[in-house]
This record gives C-alpha cells, sequence and structure tokens, in this order.
C-alpha cells in the first residue's frame, strides 16, 4: 500500500538505539502511459478506478460528473491515456475526457434515460 507523508525511524542495533530522524516519501509522480509493455511494467495499466459525482435524485436531462483514475503497479498515474479507450457500459454517447495530468481524466455527461441499467 502506497504509504506518502512524513515518517519517523530509528535504528536498534546490538542494544544501541540511533536518534529518530524523519523521512519523506512523495506521492508517486505522474508519469506517460506505456502501453507496449507487460502488466506490472512501470507505466503499464494495472488499475482502473472510477468515481461519480452525487447520483441521489437524478433525473433524465441531469448531469454527472465522472473521475476515472489510471495507475501502474507502482501506483503511478499514468498520463497521455488515449481517451477513446474509456468506455461507459450501458452510455451510448461519446464523452470527452479530459487529462488532469495526475493520472485521472474526468467527464460530464448528460443522463438520457431513466431506471436501472441492470
Amino acid at each position: 500500500a502506497l504509504q506518502a507523508g512524513n515518517h519517523s525511524i530509528s535504528a536498534n542495533v546490538n542494544s544501541k538505539v540511533s536518534t529518530e530522524n524523519t523521512i519523506v516519501v512523495a506521492k508517486p509522480t505522474p508519469i506517460k502511459s506505456n502501453n507496449t509493455g507487460k502488466l506490472g511494467e512501470k507505466g503499464v495499466v494495472n488499475n482502473i478506478a472510477m468515481t461519480m459525482g452525487d447520483t441521489s435524485n437524478l433525473q433524465s436531462g441531469d448531469q454527472l460528473g465522472i473521475t476515472v483514475t489510471i495507475t501502474d503497479a507502482f501506483h503511478n498515474g499514468l498520463t497521455e491515456i488515449n481517451t477513446h479507450t474509456i468506455n461507459l457500459d450501458g452510455f451510448n454517447g461519446k464523452p470527452v475526457w479530459k487529462d488532469e495530468g495526475d493520472g485521472s481524466y474526468t467527464t460530464t455527461i448528460t443522463l438520457t434515460e431513466i431506471g436501472s441499467k441492470d
């Protein structure tokens, strides 16, 4: 799991304890995607997560914000993904995705149907 942030460390060797120091672990830097590599390699898509804005009480004609976050096996956000390959199953439109430069891609869609798509 990602452990970005400040961490206190010290060493204990032969009953001698070092002074405590703080190290700073930075969040992974977004990198350009590698669409020719193998799963598990740096820059190759490993995880895709989707979040949406508030979905309560939506009606046909309402707008819904969607964010897709794409990372590699090292939790680096992947940039410069071909956004035409991001599909929303059950949605008939062609969303326009914006690369936020951090591995996340955002779009807003207009809902055109009512009911659930189970």
